[in-house]
């Protein structure tokens, strides 16, 4: 058990099992790929490495040790995979694991590990092995770090696998075991869940945390974007079994998906030892526009292109929602004195939890390059004003988040929306929803606001943020200028760097002739009165 980091897994668009390449299991590889061997000083050292020939999910590595010491050993292994041609840049997957070398002993020590995508001929691993103090020691130097690409190593051949019939029994203990869990996790019992799971799978797939399993089924975001769908996992129907080794293979499925379910005896229970075959939500969103727009209805204006989909409540205000957008962008572009570059392609979403699904973005709206996508239904209506600004004023500045936020907040309720309206602020104006943050003690100081890189995650508290930033926008603003709020804009910086936002203060001093202090208490002085 140990750290991970995860990655994606594209469906398959058939259903494939494996032959062995060779008739035993494991292959010893050579101990020449790509050896890289530190000057550092390890008490162990490693005699061979054998793989069991790699495929598309789980895996198997050994790994031979010998403790040159007498004293006991921590051995710490880093293994990292990458599928480059899985989504639009590859993805990876990395998890570190822990193993106690008892002092004199040599070892065999088996790891389990994922490969996101299909095996092709760039896929490739990487381990690197080290001799901490403890497991809590993440300052240790790797000893040896070895790469393979998937050339060097025994692979699994694909094609049609002769596979042998499951009985009656065993189909129903298979049948049985996927709608139990499938049960559990209806009801939300995932401890329970857990249970069913072999340690190999929650350790290859979870990385052997639970609460990392629960949160995706909890749909927190980032977590549920990297596994499976649980509203999918829920509607797929068992179709048939069969056995491949010692392992009963199940095949589920739904109207728009088809599964794999592999299941293994422990103990005289039947647990799933992996799921194959399911499309995570992050490999979708990588390419969510080449794939969803050409199912989507388009309707172009003079500035926009927007999409939208059949019997959506967009389609039916269609008309509304392209004189609303193009009287916006003007009045936009009349107040900033510039214009997109290029034309802004708009999308809708009917809800919230499809667009998150869709897009992996979280919120009712997002801006990014000459894109705004949006969610439009009965309750739903952004202004015509606040992503338009993002695109607009994309290539004059990169602004800390207080800027680029709030001067959107701003110019929305400066034209004349209810700027706050879906970011908790109701029918409130700037100032007054300000004011009550403020008299409630729900306030962040401008030194902190300042440094934020984004206001919309749940970190940066947008309840508070967005009303306070477009607060101190319109201070600015009404107080010394659109000029200078635009040279402002246009010099600060948008950065995680504490170099970075010390020049930031001080750019915004030279601007205005004040400390940030100095513009904080005018400011505050300004929402009092």
């Amino acid at each position: 058990m140990g750290e991970g980091i995860w990655g994606t897994e594209k469906q398959m668009t058939k259903h494939r099992r494996w032959l062995w390449a060779i008739c035993i299991f494991c292959v010893l590889v050579s101990f020449c790929q790509s050896d890289v061997i530190a000057k550092t000083n390890s008490n162990l050292k490693v005699l061979d490495i054998t793989f069991e020939p790699i495929r598309r999910g789980k895996n198997i590595v050994y790994v031979k040790v010998q403790n040159l010491s007498s004293q006991d050993q921590t051995l710490k292994i880093h293994i990292y995979t990458r599928s480059p041609r899985l989504g639009k840049s590859g993805v990876g997957w990395g998890m570190s694991f822990f193993d106690t070398i008892k002092g004199t002993e040599t070892k065999r020590a088996r790891f389990v590990f994922k490969i996101q995508g299909e095996i092709t001929d760039d896929t490739w691993l990487r381990l690197g092995f080290s001799n901490p103090d403890s497991k809590q020691d993440s300052e240790s130097k790797k000893f040896l770090e070895k790469r393979y690409t998937s050339k060097n190593l025994p692979r699994e051949i694909s094609g049609d696998t002769p596979v042998n019939k499951a009985s009656k029994e065993q189909t129903k203990e298979a049948f049985n075991t996927f709608k139990s869990v499938q049960g559990h996790i209806k009801k939300a019992e995932y401890e329970a869940t857990w249970g069913m799971f072999t340690w190999d799978y929650q350790e290859a797939e979870f990385h052997g945390k639970f609460d990392i399993f629960q949160k995706a089924m909890n749909k927190v975001m980032p977590w549920s974007s990297f596994y499976w769908d649980k509203d999918v996992f829920l509607s797929l129907k068992p179709a048939k079994t069969f056995l491949s080794g010692d392992q009963l293979i199940l095949e589920v499925a739904s109207e728009d998906a088809r599964w794999t379910v592999d299941l293994v005896e422990v103990d005289g229970k039947w647990k799933i030892d992996w799921i194959g075959d399911y499309t995570a939500a992050i490999v979708l969103q990588a390419n969510w526009q080449e794939r969803l727009l050409p199912k989507m209805e388009k309707r172009s204006t003079e500035h926009f292109d927007i999409y939208y989909f059949k019997n959506s409540t967009a389609e039916k205000e269609i008309n509304k929602i392209a004189e609303q957008r193009e009287k916006g962008y003007a009045e936009v572009c009349q107040f900033t004195g510039k214009q997109s570059n290029g034309r802004i392609r708009l999308i809708f979403f009917e809800t919230g939890d499809t667009k998150r699904k869709e897009t992996g973005h979280q919120g009712n709206g997002w801006a990014f390059g000459n894109n705004i996508v949006e969610v439009y239904n009965d309750q739903v209506q952004l202004d015509p004003y606040h992503e338009t600004v993002h695109v607009i004023m994309r290539d004059f500045g990169n602004p800390p988040a207080m800027f680029n936020e709030g001067f959107a907040v701003y110019l929305s309720e400066k034209l004349g929306a209810h700027a706050l309206e879906h970011l908790s602020g109701g029918l409130a104006t700037i100032y007054e929803r300000a004011r009550e943050l403020k008299a409630k003690g729900k306030w962040i100081g401008l030194e902190e606001l300042i440094t934020y890189t984004e206001i919309g995650s749940l970190e940066s508290r947008p309840p508070v943020s967005y009303a306070e930033a477009s607060a101190f926008v319109k201070f600015l603003i009404d107080k010394y200028g659109k000029d200078k709020f635009l040279q402002a804009y246009k010099t600060l910086k948008n950065s995680d760097k504490k170099s970075v936002q010390w020049l930031n203060i001080k750019a915004l001093q030279r601007i205005y002739g004040k400390s940030l202090k100095q513009l904080e208490k005018q400011w505050y002085n300004t929402l009092l009165n």
